[in-house]
C-alpha cells in the first residue's frame, strides 16, 4: 500500500470555501459548486481548465506517495505525524 501526506484546510475554513468555488467541487461532499464568472473565460473554458484539479480537490502535497518500510504501519505514521505537529508552533499566513 502507498500513502502520502497532504494538507487540506478544514471544511468550514474560508480557504476551503474559496477553493471549492475556484474548482467547482466541494472536496468534502463531492458536490458541484458554482464557479466564478471570469471576464476572459467562458464557463465551459473555466470548467475545462479546472477539470483535472477538480478531480483531486484543493490540497498541498507535503510528501508524495511512498510505501512504508517493514515493520511500520499506517497507525505508526499517524502517531509520528501527530507528535511532530504537536511539537511545532503554528505559522500565521
Amino acid at each position: 500500500m502507498r500513502t502520502a501526506i497532504y494538507f487540506v484546510p478544514p471544511p468550514d475554513h474560508p480557504l476551503a470555501r474559496a477553493a471549492a468555488g475556484w474548482l467547482g467541487r466541494d472536496v468534502e461532499t463531492g458536490a458541484a459548486t458554482a464557479q466564478p464568472r471570469l471576464p476572459d473565460l467562458s464557463g465551459e473554458e473555466l470548467a475545462a481548465l479546472t477539470a483535472e484539479p477538480r478531480r483531486y480537490g484543493f490540497h498541498a502535497t507535503l510528501k508524495a506517495p511512498f510505501r512504508l518500510a517493514e515493520p511500520w504501519r499506517l497507525e505508526d505514521l499517524a502517531e509520528a505525524l501527530a507528535a511532530f505537529g504537536a511539537s511545532r508552533a503554528p505559522v500565521d499566513l
